[in-house]
């Protein structure tokens, strides 16, 4: 049994191990991703399902972003009309956390979003809503601009219930 070679551009073969130097899995054939975005350009998409990170264990999906409405501009950006999500999950797909808002964009290059109006973060014990969100995955920051309003529960009680006496 005579076993094929297979011969890689040498363009591709740079691209895959740029990412295995990364840590990060490519995406899967035809699934939306950061890699792919630019080619995206000028278009408008609904239900866009956009895989931000993997985890380079296993390749799961570790971060994915979800817009009702969607444009790439020229530049990379995407431009969120609707609702836009940022879903974090682990290494099992179990969720960790959500943010949600409405109207925003989100830069691929930078890691970096916006959403503009009412926002909530929710992980599991902290819901925190709010007004405006700023996201930048370099820095590992989720920031609520305004009116910001932080909900912590433990075992079933909130954070202040659970400090009180019971005399």
């Amino acid at each position: 049994m005579r076993r094929r070679r297979t011969i890689l551009p040498a363009a591709a073969a740079l691209a895959l191990a740029a990412l295995a130097v990364d840590g990060v899995r490519a995406a899967a054939p035809g699934e939306l991703s950061v890699h792919n975005l630019a080619s995206q350009a000028g278009q408008a998409m609904n239900g866009l399902r956009l895989t931000l990170k993997r985890h380079p264990n296993n390749g799961r999906v570790k971060e994915l972003l979800t817009a009702d409405q969607a444009l790439v501009d020229e530049n990379g950006v995407v431009r969120v009309a609707g609702a836009i999500r940022l879903l974090e999950f682990d290494e099992n797909g179990a969720t960790n956390s959500i943010a949600a808002g409405r109207d925003g964009f989100f830069d691929p290059r930078e890691n970096y979003a916006e959403c503009h109006g009412p926002v909530a973060f929710i992980r599991p014990g902290i819901v925190l809503t709010g007004t405006n969100l700023v996201w930048n995955s370099k820095i590992n920051i989720l920031r609520i601009e305004t009116n910001a309003v932080l909900r912590i529960q433990r075992g079933g009680r909130s954070a202040v219930e659970a400090l009180q006496n019971d005399d």
